[in-house]
This record gives structure tokens, sequence and C-alpha cells, in this order.
């Protein structure tokens, strides 16, 4: 994984001017992003990437005596009245702790996984959206086999409202993350929201990431109801029900934005769009 600062050098195509969301039309929460305007931040749990968002620190980073010295050093200071309070041996608990971390991290790291993955549900909530509307597999996947549709963002309008999130463009990687515990805080919190593997590369995704620690994220909370500001467009799929396209015309029409049909060239493996004045 390059360094934060080589990962971000920012070219235009990392924050276009609209972003999209796939969603399935027989999916009345689905439908909710056009009927209410509203939008989900679901937990790592519900996402189809079981590594999503589940990177913890790697303790096989601790490499050098000086690290691990460092270490656990913080750590019992972070906790030391609790170590107190369960009259632990202080001394001898460092020296363990050293001692394990050295010989044996891989028994810190599944702890830590299961920590991590606990309290990334408990916390964490992620809007996906695509910088792309062309891309067949992303109308298969996310949208019913192309009989759904997608909506169009002005990115900066919604980069603005949702201003508690992190926001940025997923970074593709062949390798997992080795994220080191003393790496810049910021660099970690952004390899561990906006890392995938490359199998996922064709998304082309970009995120917008919530964390709430060290409050819980409800349910209510993962929900948000945006201004119409937000919307630049709805596209309906290639195979979109043709007796439902009037309703999803006036519910464009409420968001005063334009509906477009994907239709495919002949000649090529591509997608294009038709733009719907009436149905």
């Amino acid at each position: 994984m390059e360094p934060l600062s080589k990962q971000t050098i920012l070219k235009p195509s990392d924050h276009p001017k609209t972003i999209y969301k796939f969603r399935d039309w027989k999916d009345k929460f689905h439908k909710s992003i056009i009927t209410k305007r509203e939008i989900y931040f679901p937990s790592p749990k519900e996402f189809n990437d079981p590594f999503d968002c589940r990177i913890p620190e790697s303790f096989y980073m601790l490499n050098t005596e000086e690290k691990i010295e460092k270490y656990v050093n913080d750590f019992i200071i972070r906790n030391l009245n609790k170590l107190k309070a369960k009259n632990i041996d202080i001394p001898q608990y460092v020296n363990l702790l050293k001692k394990d971390l050295k010989e044996n991290p891989s028994i810190y790291q599944k702890k830590l996984n299961e920590i991590y993955l606990k309290e990334g549900n408990l916390y964490f909530g992620v809007f996906c959206t695509s910088k792309i509307w062309n891309n067949i597999l992303m109308w298969t996947h996310y949208s019913a086999n192309h009989t759904g549709f997608c909506v169009g963002f002005n990115r900066k309008q919604l980069v603005n409202f949702l201003y508690d999130c992190n926001v940025a463009s997923v970074i593709y990687t062949k390798e997992f993350p080795q994220i080191d515990p003393f790496d810049d805080f910021i660099q970690k919190m952004f390899q561990k929201s906006h890392s995938k593997a490359n199998n996922w590369k064709y998304e082309k995704e970009y995120r917008f990431f919530l964390n709430s620690y060290p409050n819980k994220l409800s349910m209510h909370k993962r929900i948000r109801i945006l201004p119409k500001e937000c919307y630049r467009c709805i596209i309906i799929g290639l195979s979109f029900p043709k007796d439902q396209i009037n309703i999803i015309k006036r519910l464009s029409d409420a968001l005063n934005v334009p509906l477009y049909q994907v239709i495919i060239d002949n000649q090529t493996f591509k997608l294009k769009r038709k733009r719907i004045n009436f149905a």
C-alpha cells in the first residue's frame, strides 16, 4: 500500500461532477432514494464484500524491538487504572506482553480482528456511489439485471450536505493492506475505510464513510434525507418495466431532474442513454 500522500494525488476523475447510485426498482427501500429522498448508511455486516471496512491494524508490523516497546508502553498507559483494579503485576505483565507480541503476534491479531469486526458493525456506516453510470456489470449486479434505475447526484452538493463523512474514491489493491499501528491516524482510517480488493475495481466507487465512535450508529442516524439540490438525474435500465415509466417520470419531475433510459450501441459493447421527455 502506497503512502496516503501518493494515493490521494487528485485527478479530475477522482472527484467527478456527478456520482451514481444503482438501485432495484422492485425494492421499496431502494425506491425511497427518490420517493422520500432517503439514503442509507449500512454497516459492514451488510456488505457483499467480506473484507470491506474489516481491515484492522497489523501486529505483524510491530517488527522491531523499538516498536514493540513503544506499543506496550502506550497500551499500559492507556489501561493503567484497569490493570491496577485487577491487581495485575505490571512489570511481569509488560514482559509477558512484549514476549507474546514478538513470538505470537497471530494470537493478538485474531483477537483484534474480532474486536474490530464487532466495533465496525456498531460504529461504521457507508454510502457507496460510483463515478460511472454506463458499466454493464453495475447494472447487472446492483440494478436487478438492468430492470432497475440509477440516481445521479451532484457530487459537490452531496459532499457539502454529508459534511460529517470521510469522502474519497476507493483505492483498489492486489495486496491486503498491512496497516502499521504507528502510521498517521488519518492515513490509517483511510486505509481501513477506503481499501478494497482489485476484484471490485470495475465499480469505480466513490465512498462516503461515517464513523460515530464512541457512540453507536443507530438506525435513525444511518438514514439521511437529502435536499433536492443534491439530485442531478435519474437513469432507468435497459429492461426497466414499461408500465412503470410514467411513475418514475413523475418522480423525476418532482425532483426537477431529467430522466434518461439506457440504450445499447449495436456496433460496440457500450451503453448509451436517451432522454425521456414524456411517457
